[in-house]
């Protein structure tokens, strides 16, 4: 969903989510799916965050 590899890092995860969540945030975008999209995208962040160890 983010686009990283194996060897991507922390700044690498953080600018990823900031495009996605500027591109999907419901307050930005009004498609009806937005919300559920960035539901999806904050589990994901979640779990990245842990593996980073954030």
């Amino acid at each position: 969903m983010f686009g990283l590899t194996s060897t991507s890092d922390s700044n690498e995860l953080k600018q990823a989510y900031r495009k996605l969540a500027k591109q999907y945030h419901p307050d930005l975008n009004k498609d009806a799916d937005a919300n559920i999209v960035m539901q999806n995208i904050n589990i994901h962040k979640a779990i990245l965050d842990e593996y980073f160890g954030e």
